[in-house]
């Protein structure tokens, strides 16, 4: 019987966003979040003050806070992440899904808010709700 041999896997775990391939024309502007091999998404479930994830809006600098769970309810063992990040809002003239550059409701709004991010295999686990894996990027 030959000798167990056991190999060791060391993953860097840091949070970091990843971009797409500038074109892939649904998601340019966009990131992702990943820590090690997991992606991760942002649940309506989890953001304060029901921020829709849809306003959602991340900065190019996020840095993430790493929220261990012994047992997420729903979801069991898990590490959510935490970053400072936008809730983007702005009109739309006559209820149109545009707007006119340079028109009354060009601009955009943005106030801060905290996003919360579980990894994409235990979404959906806890209620109904939007969910987001690529979020827009704000500045720069």
């Amino acid at each position: 019987m030959a000798p167990r041999r056991h190999r060791r896997l060391h993953l860097d775990l840091t949070p970091r966003l990843t971009l797409p391939h500038p074109r892939i024309d649904a998601v340019r502007g966009c990131a992702a979040v990943e820590r090690g091999p997991l992606v991760y998404c942002f649940e309506q479930t989890d953001q304060q003050d029901s921020v829709p994830v849809d306003e959602l809006a991340l900065f190019r600098d996020a840095v993430f806070e790493e929220v261990p769970h012994s047992d997420l309810e729903g979801v069991g063992p898990s590490v959510t992440l935490r970053t400072r990040a936008a809730a983007v809002t702005g009109g739309h003239e006559a209820g149109l899904p545009y707007r006119t550059a340079g028109g009354p409701h060009a601009a955009d709004t943005d106030a801060p808010v905290t996003a919360t991010a579980v990894p994409y295999f235990q979404w959906d686990n806890r209620g109904d709700g939007a969910m987001r894996v690529w979020v827009p990027l704000l500045g720069g």
